[in-house]
């Protein structure tokens, strides 16, 4: 028998099936390597560093796109099965009021007048007290529930452009290989890194040169991590919301 929450739970696995898309696309485009290692200076010493030479893909960004989407439908969901189930007077489809307020609001204080009148409009309806709650403990101000502030960023921004313009993101990694041919790693050069050996480290040492590379967002306030794993963790997010809505539909 169909459950009120099966729609949000499909939105959910469609979401993922775009994030499986996504890793396979990347893998291409990394496969062509799309940099080149050139040089870059560090204080005293001029290092190699990974030289971006191909973006990605805008077809990317349209992925993205299409998997935020799929994850904001599963909460929309959500609260639409609550208006269906408990709205006095009953939900009026035609009405734009009706249809506004039935998108899950998101808020990063708790004092967000716009979610604060929000709750309040589903309150009167008829939305339950404890279901208002629970609304409330899954938001991104709340321990556990922060990637939703990253969903909803991600969502407003798909609403206007295309969707997250993302670049390569490339840690460089350099070892030093002794005499009997053993590696051992001695830097590491990106946004995080450790160490810069000195001129004369890098004069006397035999380098080989290994970079690690992703995809990311371009956007500094997102993520410094792989666009997909920041995908999926907003997806573990949500398909663990779902559930905690089940109680109101049993």
């Amino acid at each position: 028998m169909p459950n009120q929450l099966d729609g949000a739970r499909l939105k959910v696995i469609r979401a993922q099936e775009h994030i499986d898309s996504l890793k396979d696309e990347i893998a291409v485009y990394l496969n062509a390597r799309p940099w080149v290692i050139g040089t870059q200076q560090y204080d005293d010493a001029a290092v190699p560093a990974p030289i971006i030479t191909v973006p990605p893909p805008l077809r990317l960004s349209t992925i993205v796109g299409d998997c935020v989407t799929n994850i904001r439908a599963a909460l929309d969901y959500i609260v639409w099965e609550l208006a269906q189930r408990y709205f006095s007077p009953a939900f009026n489809q035609t009405s734009g009021n009706d249809r506004r307020i039935t998108s899950f609001p998101i808020a990063g204080a708790p004092g967000e007048p716009g979610y604060v009148d929000r709750l309040d409009r589903l309150t009167k309806r008829g939305i339950p007290t404890s279901a208002i709650d629970e609304i409330k403990v899954v938001q991104p101000h709340n321990r556990g529930y922060e990637s939703l502030l990253l969903l909803h960023k991600l969502v407003n921004t798909d609403k206007h452009r295309m969707p997250i313009l993302t670049l390569a993101y490339v840690p460089f990694f350099a070892f030093s290989v002794d005499g009997a041919g053993r590696v051992q790693p001695i830097a590491h050069w990106g946004p995080d890194r450790k160490t810069i050996p000195t001129p004369a480290e890098l004069e006397a040492m035999h380098m080989e040169h290994r970079a690690s590379v992703t995809v990311t967002f371009q956007d500094k306030t997102m993520p410094r991590e792989p666009v997909d794993r920041t995908l999926e963790d907003i997806i573990k997010t949500i398909a663990d919301i779902i559930p905690r809505f089940e109680q109101f539909f049993a």
